[in-house]
């Protein structure tokens, strides 16, 4: 009788046992998959993640990029992202470059090589280009490139310029950079020390020589009076100050952002508090709408690790 019952005990404990284990795996598989579906037309801007030469910022690399439908990159993603091509190789990895609708916008870090051909191989993108993708015509631009680079400068120019003669169905135009070109725009403030390197000197061409403010920007309004927003993103950000955007009277907006592990140069009073943010857009074609906000890199790995 006695041994009946220790039987019958020992079948109960290993049927709740069961029943507990199959929940637990059952919770975890739809989590799981729940968290690694795309939110729909979602963008994630990442720029300035570098750690060291060779690698990306450990945060950005635990995040669960798979939530995002989109990576958009503002440049600097390794130290020195094109020395070696396995660099590339694991930047294309971790964050997709290669992908439908995600771009690399070069930074410095990322063009000490200058293995634009490396670059090309490895992501089938070239260091600038146009493409329309969901409603959306991106423009990335190379402002890695100055003179006496005069015939890569034109064509870049002449594929900025051809793409303001042309646009009209698409409901923005985002333009990607590293560097922040855009300071010396009418009203702009000053980003002298919030921006991590000012670049308003940059020449859009060699002949005649002009900065952004000069010809480019007019171009830019241009697109805008047609009903089309014009976004101007800027990753070359998050040294000295954590995010900015600005809406100037004629309705483009720009954008900077980007992260610094360190907050080097940040003010002693903010080096130990100041949180990195990442930019996550959301857009919706349907609607013609493109929303953005700036997330604390911080809490969202925190979210995300509770979650698991």
């Amino acid at each position: 009788m006695i041994e009946n019952l220790t039987l019958n005990l020992e079948s109960q404990f290993y049927y709740k046992y069961k029943i507990v284990m199959f929940s637990a795996i059952l919770f975890c598989a739809i989590s799981c998959k729940k968290n690694d579906v795309p939110a729909r037309n979602s963008i994630l801007f990442l720029s300035h993640i570098y750690k060291s030469k060779t690698r990306i910022d450990p945060r950005v690399e635990q995040l669960n990029l798979n939530k995002y439908e989109h990576i958009w990159l503002g440049g600097d993603i390794c130290g020195d992202s094109d020395i070696k091509y396995s660099t590339l190789e694991y930047i294309n990895k971790v964050l997709k470059v290669d992908q439908p609708g995600n771009y690399w916008a070069l930074g410095n870090h990322d063009v000490e090589g200058e293995n634009y051909d490396w670059l090309e191989k490895i992501t089938g993108k070239k260091d600038f280009y146009t493409i329309y993708h969901k409603g959306l015509n991106v423009i990335v631009l190379n402002t890695n490139l100055e003179p006496p680079e005069c015939e890569r400068l034109k064509l870049q120019n002449d594929m900025f310029q051809n793409v303001c003669d042309t646009i009209q169905e698409s409901s923005h135009l985002i333009i990607l950079s590293h560097h922040v070109v855009w300071n010396h725009v009418k009203e702009m403030p000053s980003l002298w020390h919030r921006a991590n390197a000012n670049y308003p000197a940059w020449q859009s061409r060699c002949k005649p020589m002009s900065r952004f403010d000069h010809v480019l920007y007019n171009r830019l309004v241009e697109v805008q009076k047609r009903g089309i927003q014009v976004i101007f993103i800027s990753g070359d950000y998050g040294q000295k100050e954590k995010q900015f955007q600005f809406r100037c009277n004629e309705g483009v907006w720009f954008i900077g952002s980007g992260i610094d592990h360190s907050n080097r140069l940040m003010p002693d009073t903010l080096k130990n508090t100041a949180k990195d943010l990442i930019l996550l857009l959301n857009h919706s074609p349907e609607n013609r709408t493109l929303d953005w906000q700036f997330l604390d890199l911080d809490s969202l790995l925190e979210e995300q690790n509770s979650i698991f």
